[in-house]
Formats: C-alpha cells, sequence, structure tokens
C-alpha cells in the first residue's frame, strides 16, 4: 500500500514540475498578498508557493482535527468513568437492598415467632395456674 501512494505521490510531483516548467518563462506583473504588494514575481515563485500553502494547510487541518477528536475522546472517557462508577454504586445499592430485606424478613419471622411462643406460653402458664 505505501508503495502505491509512494507511487502516486512521485507522478503528482513529476507533474507539477512539468506544469512548472512549461509556465518558466512568464512573470507576474504585479502579486497582491493581503497588504504586501510584488512586482514581477516569476510565475513559478507563485505557483510554487501556492502549492506550498496548500500542502501546509492540508497538513494543518486534519491536525487540528485530530487534536479536537482527542480532547472529545478524553471527555467520552471521563463519562464512561463516571458512568461505571455509577452502574456499580447502583449495581451494590440492589444487592445491599436485597440483603437488607432478607434481614427485615428475618427479623420479623423471629419476631412473629417470639410473639407466638410468648403467646403459646402465657397459655400454657394460663392452663397451669387454672389446673
Amino acid at each position: 500500500m505505501r508503495l502505491i501512494s509512494l507511487f502516486f505521490i512521485v507522478i503528482i510531483v513529476l507533474i507539477i514540475m512539468w506544469f512548472l516548467t512549461q509556465n518558466a518563462d512568464q512573470v507576474v506583473k504585479e502579486l497582491e498578498i493581503f497588504q504586501y504588494s510584488f512586482e514581477d514575481v516569476d510565475l513559478i515563485k507563485v505557483l510554487f508557493g501556492t502549492f506550498a500553502f496548500g500542502v501546509i494547510m492540508g497538513f494543518l487541518i486534519p491536525v487540528f482535527q485530530y487534536i479536537g477528536a482527542k480532547g472529545e475522546v478524553r471527555r467520552f472517557k471521563k463519562e464512561v468513568k463516571k458512568l461505571r462508577s455509577e452502574l456499580n454504586d447502583l449495581r451494590n445499592v440492589g444487592i445491599e437492598s436485597e440483603l437488607e430485606v432478607e434481614e427485615d424478613l428475618l427479623d420479623d419471622k423471629e419476631a412473629e415467632d417470639d410473639l407466638a411462643d410468648d403467646s403459646a406460653g402465657s397459655e400454657t402458664e394460663d392452663d397451669n395456674k387454672a389446673q
């Protein structure tokens, strides 16, 4: 794959060089870039400068997109970590609630057994006193 991309890069550079040599004898009378003014500039220099500017911008735009994407990934990882922590807390709350419910049920059952024993015991005491 690298060999194919290198081949296309070489072809593009050769086409650019051929295009520049075709315009070697031409001159731009006046060139204005922002507030600067240049006179009698070779067309080759203008074309090469334009190409270089395009290559630099073509490199910088993805770099800024990459940096922005890294920040977004960092933000998403932080959010995932927070959500996992919340999920684990919710899972633990469920287990603790079940344990508390089971303990409450056992306590209620023991209390009922104690009441049943107390009422049965008081009935036997009443029966013993009556005899």
